[in-house]
């Protein structure tokens, strides 16, 4: 990477330079040595993709957050259910210990009787 002062020594074009420049001037570019229009052509290029591929990846964003809010209802709604269901158990067991304790008493009275 180059240093601080080498980027701030570095000389950046200005328009009128630009625009009056030579399209097939050698310029250096990440791509390498290669015609100003060329550069100019590949960046551009580089850009679209570059926004094509952030619009890609807010869309998956969207997409993966509805995903995820719907998931959080259905763990919701499961959840509910699984707890409306442990309370239907237990008032269930309550009931079965009070059926087996009433039927013990009564084998046990109907003991006495005999």
């Amino acid at each position: 990477m180059p240093s601080i002062s080498a980027l701030s020594e570095a000389h950046l074009p200005t328009l009128e330079e630009i625009l009056h420049r030579d399209p097939f001037e050698l310029v250096d570019s990440p791509w390498g040595t290669i015609e100003a229009w060329r550069a100019s052509t590949l960046s551009t290029g580089t850009m679209g993709a570059l926004a094509q591929v952030a619009a890609i990846v807010r869309n998956d964003a969207a997409e993966l957050e509805q995903k995820t809010i719907a998931f959080d209802a259905k763990k919701a709604s499961v959840l509910r259910t699984v707890n409306k269901l442990l309370s239907f158990m237990s008032r269930v067991d309550a009931l079965t210990s009070r059926v087996e304790a009433l039927e013990a008493k009564r084998r046990v009275d109907e003991e006495e009787q005999r």
